[in-house]
């Protein structure tokens, strides 16, 4: 979203300001030229100025200004007002939008800022997963980002594959139980039917109940691509195994075996694809 930072306290005997967004964007990108509407939030302390100068900037990804806007509001004390500001990108890419309060003595108050992008429209056309090469690993097993954003900014960019590790004691925490976090389930649902992205999951890590042995292993595997058909049919079996458990190549094998016989058992249809 929008909503990057608040404000710089500038010592005790500075003015109390604060600046928030008033609105909230699902992602920072637009598609296509077009001006950012800013509408900032001024909050103003019982002690604070009765008169703020607010300068909102936009500069290019080398920091080259590009517009600039300045609003005088005549305030008081304990009140909060908003004024908004039109800022107007020159052409596609990376800009950082700032606004700054300042006091009549020209000191500043607070500050709040943020980065976006402006990309080329897509015009509604994806390009089919299959015949696509662009993925990106995502972490939404770990809560890690906005789901919703962070799908619209892979849509925009033209990504189709995201990976993702679906991690065995969190699908089996007791023995023989096996259960899709609901977030993960909804989050590789909405990839797909909503915006045509698929997900490669990785199936991976021990089980503090059992170790790693490949029998049950390859049970989870199968009960995972059983569970996940028709969200998830694309599979890897475990993630950097050099690093993450230290597995050893005659353990990869044994593990490899029994993922791909499990994930066939419970998803026929399914890809599996190991190193």
């Amino acid at each position: 979203c929008l909503t990057v930072c608040c404000l710089n306290s500038l010592g005790a005997d500075a003015p109390a300001i604060v600046l928030k967004p008033r609105q909230r964007f699902p992602v920072r990108a637009f598609e296509g030229l077009q001006d950012l509407p800013l509408q900032v939030d001024v909050q103003v302390s019982d002690t604070g100025p009765t008169t703020v100068r607010l300068v909102a900037t936009l500069a290019d990804i080398e920091g080259t200004p590009v517009d600039r806007q300045e609003s005088v509001l005549d305030v008081r004390p304990g009140t909060t007002r908003w004024v908004g500001f039109s800022l107007a990108p020159g052409d596609l890419g990376y800009y950082h939008a700032a606004v700054q309060a300042f006091g009549v003595d020209q000191a500043l108050l607070a500050s709040l800022e943020t980065g976006f992008a402006v990309l080329p429209p897509t015009g509604g056309v994806r390009t089919d997963a299959m015949s696509s090469i662009f993925g990106v690993n995502v972490h939404f097993d770990q809560g890690k980002g906005d789901i919703e954003s962070l799908l619209r900014l892979m849509d925009l960019a033209g990504v189709r594959w995201e990976r993702d590790t679906v991690v065995w004691p969190a699908v089996e925490r007791s023995a023989g139980v096996y259960a899709i976090p609901a977030t993960n389930r909804a989050a590789w649902d909405q990839a797909r039917k909503r915006y045509g992205i698929h997900t490669l999951g990785v199936l991976c890590y021990d089980h503090p109940l059992f170790g790693r042995p490949p029998e049950k292993f390859g049970a989870y595997s199968r009960e995972v691509a059983r569970l996940l058909a028709g969200t998830v049919d694309d599979f890897e079996v475990w993630n950097e195994p050099g690093g993450f458990g230290n597995v050893s190549p005659v353990e990869y094998i044994g593990l490899l075996e029994a993922a791909y016989l499990g994930v066939k058992a419970g998803n026929p249809a399914a890809t599996v694809v190991g190193l």
